[in-house]
């Protein structure tokens, strides 16, 4: 029997053996309050039809219409949690794992454990980050939903509370940095004339892989009342997937870098990290909700007497809430990022251009110098065929989701917020509504290219820049509706998302310049005259059940 038969008996086997329960759930004891301890189950199977528009030129279409089925274990006893999202999507964005799945592929969008207790609790798993503010435009943290590996502790006191979280970005990566394979201006290059010492393309035959990276957060908090107020930080480390110290100690990420990377100390460590730090305070009570954040990438000092410096000032910024009304909650968010915050830069004082590096100094050039706010340092991909897809940059910041060089506005309505993190039976029966429209406005964006077009931070003419060149707006209108429904004697739940709008001057992956067209990554770029629209209509059914325990 090949493995292909054998994955392919095991699918066959968890899918009947989940239907079999989820028909026979009558059985099992249903709840209107949380157990001590409860198994719950949701399975659901949605269709979605769309019309996105294309950021490559040569990408494999996004498909018009795919489905998405979808499996949620949630399991909690006491202190102690286990959940897993999984699903199975057909919307071709990337190749399938085995040819039986029929062009679907799988992905696992939350798998964790979490012990909980009065004033700590430690989560690990592959799961989606949160912020310490709760708002969908976050700084520090991304409020799209991208999973990574993690691991997380936290403290909460009456007056102090204090996070620590590691994130893996990149480990023993098989992808490559984009232009150091073939396209490399090195690839015929020899290192050195002794005839023992390889050329290039032997040492790279299919390009540079990716360094190890990482990610840590700091959150150092206060409550005061209904307030709370914090310090926030943030490091990107390169060479290794996990820094130890970054993790364990609550001392400030770049203090303790100079410590242990800066003079001459006997404890001296190689060390290679991007910084930010920030502020957040928010307030909430029964009725409202209020958050503002800053971050602070990097700050021209001119304005303080006595400082020379030409730094550009990449900050980003957030501010928003909602309040409670009679018919319904209502809520206004705004935020914003200059030119190259969050971008990569350079940490030595020497040009990008290729001529300044020498041949053992190449990996370098493609990997340590530059710092890119990321989980992947790249915008496109190779699919099996060769087709060079876009990696959507929503889904590639781990910060701000829109990124540098952008503002952006948005109005919510939601008829009922239910309540919890799960998906806990009871929410399930509320029907729940609600719409949002949203402005945003794009300048060029350059994840992984450090500054743009330019070779260096000193050719940029301003300080501050923002919205710059031609500007990309997106409206967008966005809906939901989530309803219980009676199916065969079952309760199971209906429920439909819509977004609608238009790109005007609609951003495309393109070229920093012309002459590095295969060896510098591209820079997303709105193109004058470009209107696209936007479209997305999702369907599903959704059915839970739950067993709960008895723990007397």
């Amino acid at each position: 029997m090949t493995g292909s038969t054998k994955k392919l008996l095991v699918l066959i086997f968890l899918l009947l053996g989940t239907s079999v329960l989820a028909l026979s759930a009558d059985t099992f004891q249903l709840s209107d309050e949380k157990p001590g301890e409860y198994l719950a189950f949701e399975f659901s199977l949605a269709g979605t039809l769309q019309q996105q528009p294309a950021m490559l030129p040569g990408q494999r279409p996004p498909k018009t219409f795919y489905d998405t089925s979808r499996a949620l274990l949630d399991y909690h006893y006491d202190d102690f949690s286990l959940f897993v999202d999984f699903a199975m999507i057909d919307d071709e964005i990337y190749d399938p794992a085995e040819v039986y799945l029929l062009g679907r592929y799988f992905f696992i969008q939350d798998a964790y454990v979490e012990y909980t207790a009065d004033r700590f609790s430690v989560k690990a798993g592959r799961t989606i980050q949160k912020d310490v503010i709760d708002t969908p435009y976050s700084l520090f943290v991304s409020s799209e939903a991208i999973p990574s590996v993690q691991l997380e502790a936290s403290y909460f006191g009456d007056l102090v509370f204090y996070t620590t979280r590691w994130v893996r970005l990149n480990e023993n990566s098989k992808q490559t940095y984009f232009g150091t394979a073939e396209t490399s201006p090195y690839w015929d290059y020899q290192f050195g004339e002794d005839s023992d010492r390889y050329p290039y393309q032997e040492m790279y035959p299919e390009g540079i892989y990716w360094l190890d990276r990482g990610a840590n957060f700091h959150v150092y908090g206060l409550n005061l009342g209904d307030w709370r107020f914090g310090l926030q930080e943030s490091a990107v480390t390169y060479n290794s997937s996990f820094n130890t110290e970054f993790f364990i100690s609550p001392m400030i990420m770049y203090l303790t870098q100079l410590v242990v990377e800066g003079g001459v100390k006997p404890w001296t460590e190689y060390s290679n990290t991007k910084h930010f730090m920030g502020f957040f305070a928010d307030r909430i009570d029964d009725e409202s909700y209020f958050a503002s954040q800053l971050l602070i990438d990097d700050v021209n000092g001119d304005f303080i007497p006595g400082i020379d410096q030409d730094n550009q000032n990449r900050l980003a910024w957030s501010i928003g809430g909602y309040k409670q009304y009679p018919f319904g909650r209502v809520g206004f968010y705004h935020a914003g990022a200059t030119k190259n915050t969050f971008s990569p830069t350079y940490a030595s004082t020497e040009n990008k251009n290729y001529d300044t590096y020498e041949a053992d100094q190449l990996p370098i050039y493609y990997s340590t110098r530059p710092y890119p706010y990321t989980y992947y340092p790249a915008v496109q991909y190779q699919l099996e065929d060769g087709t060079s897809m876009p990696i959507d940059y929503t889904r590639n910041y781990i910060g701000y989701k829109y990124g540098e060089n952008t503002l952006s506005f948005l109005l919510t309505y939601d008829a009922l917020k239910a309540g919890g993190d799960d998906f806990f039976l009871q929410t399930a029966r509320k029907t729940a509504f609600g719409a949002s429209l949203e402005w945003v406005l794009n300048g060029a964006k350059s994840p992984v290219n450090p500054w743009h077009e330019f070779d260096h931070w000193k050719e940029i003419p301003n300080p501050t820049e923002l919205l710059d060149g031609t500007v990309e707006h997106i409206l967008l209108l966005s809906g939901y509706l989530h309803r219980p429904v009676q199916l065969f004697g079952q309760p199971f739940s209906l429920f439909a998302d819509m977004k609608a709008g238009m790109a005007f001057n609609a951003m495309s992956l393109e070229p920093a310049s012309p002459d590095t067209h295969d060896t510098e990554p591209w820079i997303y770029r709105p193109q004058a005259g470009v209107h696209e629209p936007i479209f997305q209509l999702t369907i599903g059914l959704t059915y839970t059940w739950q067993l709960t325990g008895d723990l007397e």
